[in-house]
């Protein structure tokens, strides 16, 4: 997971400016490359994870680099996997939403998923749901077994 950004020296052109357009994704599609001959190399798996879309409905700017990462490697050691239908439903930055009473920052049915602005990251109902859209990425690839996790999050909390 890697939202995207051009701030640091690594992702700055010839001039020190900070890469953009066809640049900057040829360099995030170049790392995400390295990154998977390392892993592979090691005989790990990987699974690209794209952040919900921003405020403003802003989506990440590894998206597309990343959602296109299991076709560039097929076989099924490369994954991709979006958080978009549970944290950014259809596109769309979303704050709070209804939750059930055993996910973490629900309090009367309703939870918040994002910090207050100007701040994008997750609150515990948001962090929760990440996590659980990781963890089922995970069993539909059959990289772990469901048999050995939590029945449920008071496992995972007490």
């Amino acid at each position: 997971d890697h939202g995207g950004n051009a701030l640091t020296p690594c992702m700055a052109g010839e001039d020190g400016k900070p890469l953009q357009g066809t640049d900057y994704t040829a360099k995030y599609l170049a790392d995400a490359q390295y990154l998977i001959e390392v892993a592979t190399r090691m005989g790990s798996r990987v699974l690209f994870v794209d952040q919900p879309v921003g405020r403003g409905d802003l989506p990440s700017g590894t998206s597309e680099v990343f959602r296109s990462m299991p076709e560039r490697h097929p076989g099924g050691l490369v994954r991709f996997v979006s958080t978009w239908p549970t944290l950014s439903p259809d596109g769309h930055f979303l704050q709070a939403a209804p939750c059930l009473d055993h996910e973490p920052g629900c309090l009367d049915g309703r939870g918040e998923l994002r910090s207050p602005p100007p701040n994008g990251h997750l609150e515990a109902l948001g962090a929760w749901r990440y996590a659980m859209v990781i963890v089922e990425a995970f069993i539909d690839a059959g990289w772990i077994d469901p048999g050995t996790l939590p029945s449920g999050p008071s496992e995972t909390t007490d």
